[in-house]
């Protein structure tokens, strides 16, 4: 009897385990953990009850077995974590998944080793060694190749449509052999066929939904940095509209000041005159690099390092960059620039907020290189991307990338290392 309650129970102990590991990096609800256990308690008690209450054969009521925990177990997950129902079952199935591979796993090697299917997992110690051991090496190994990188920011962001797909197609099927190999349980060879085409279904399902989702990320990116490239292109325009205003009205007020200076003025009104003068200059003379794109580009951000009071320099040979398309330039520059002020502005005394820019050759090489003051503990990744600190990671974060694949389109390469409190971006291209 207690054997047979066991038996009953343990696939929704099971179920809930894999699909609590595959929610490990999903946002919690309150009290999450006094949930889990709760969970684990009411799904035991609901499968003890279907297993004795639901009439049938074997086929009927495994099969209203299985979807009735399925079903409660994705509403478990919804009550412990704080994602939407969808996502719920959607962990619930990935949990699914592996719950059956480590299954099939355990009743191959049961077959193997002891030549007959066990009639309970919790016959001896022996077994009950062997069970922990497939299941937990199974849950961690399908954990570290496929479920740990489905959530992102502590939700899963995926293609639910391609998912269902595989679910649809696969799962059923693992569903159907599971049955048909209890029917056939007397035949350990048959048996032994079901479980290695189970393990294969399952293992499928894992790596789809792996691949899914790097599909869905790359979908991702490219539609934000097509937002990015459309917003700075519409930037890009307005900055040249109103940087050629300003220089208009610079050389105006050029002229006026001259005129006013030629009247007798009083020591006040002359140093007012004065501070005009040097800002009017700064606006009309702040950056002649020979191309034009770049002009407007540093005239835009020295502008910003102004009023954040970041000392800004820039030494540049524009010529050399005009192998660039111009929107790409535009865009590159901007990402970087914008990186560097962001970062800077962080900085609490101002003496400190420095970048500077230099485009200079060196052999066959052109060389862009940024620098700016950085005294966080900033650590550059291998890859070189970092990870966005603006609260909006679905719309921030994206600058390097985009910078990358310009850089990359022109067949550069790109670096990014922190040297002391300097922060280094370089964008090296061949002549």
């Amino acid at each position: 009897m207690i054997i047979s309650i066991l038996n009953s129970v343990i696939f929704p102990i099971e179920l809930l385990l894999a699909s609590y590991i595959c929610a490990v990096k999903i946002n919690k609800r309150s009290y999450w953990g006094l949930r889990m256990v709760l969970s684990l308690f009411f799904a035991c008690v609901f499968m003890a009850a279907i297993d004795h209450l639901v009439p049938g054969n074997m086929l009927v009521k495994g099969s209203i077995s299985f979807l009735s925990t399925v079903l409660l177990c994705g509403l478990l997950l919804f009550w412990i974590y704080s994602i939407s129902l969808k996502d719920a079952m959607y962990c619930c199935m990935i949990g699914y998944a592996m719950q059956h591979f480590a299954s099939c796993f355990y009743i191959l090697m049961s077959i193997l080793l002891t030549g007959n299917t066990p009639a309970s997992i919790w016959i001896n110690s022996s077994t009950l060694l062997l069970y922990l051991f497939i299941y937990l090496g199974s849950y961690s190994v399908l954990y570290m190749l496929f479920a740990k990188n489905l959530p992102k920011d502590g939700e899963y962001i995926i293609n639910f449509s391609n998912s269902a797909e595989a679910f649809i197609l696969v799962i059923p099927i693992a569903l159907v052999l599971s049955l048909i190999e209890k029917a056939i349980n007397s035949d350990p060879r048959q048996i032994l066929i079901c479980q290695v085409y189970e393990m294969i279904a399952c293992a499928l399902v894992l790596w789809v939904q792996y691949w899914q989702k790097k599909v869905v990320n790359l979908e991702v990116e490219m539609t934000v940095q097509e937002r990015i490239f459309s917003e700075r292109r519409r930037q890009f325009e307005q900055s040249i509209s109103n940087i050629d205003v300003i220089n208009h009205k610079c050389h105006d007020l050029k002229y006026q000041i001259q005129a006013l200076k030629s009247e007798e003025l009083s020591a006040n009104k002359k140093m007012a005159i004065d501070e005009i003068t040097n800002a009017v200059n700064f606006y009309d003379d702040s950056f002649q690099t020979d191309n034009e794109i770049l002009n407007t580009a540093l005239m835009e951000k020295s502008m910003v390092c102004r009023r954040y009071h970041i000392s800004f320099s820039a030494i540049v040979d524009g010529k050399k960059l005009g192998f660039m398309n111009p929107m790409d330039l535009y865009v590159m520059l901007g990402n970087a620039l914008d990186n560097a002020i962001e970062a800077v502005r962080k900085i609490k005394e101002e003496e400190k907020r420095v970048i500077s820019m230099r485009v200079y050759a060196k052999e066959d090489l052109i060389i862009l290189q940024i620098e700016n003051t950085c005294l966080e503990e900033t650590s550059v990744p291998e890859d070189g991307n970092l990870s966005t600190t603006k609260s909006d990671k679905n719309y921030h974060g994206y600058g390097i990338g985009s910078i990358r694949k310009i850089v990359e389109k022109y067949n550069g390469s790109l670096s990014l290392r922190k040297n002391d409190n300097m922060f280094i971006l370089t964008a090296v291209f061949a002549r």
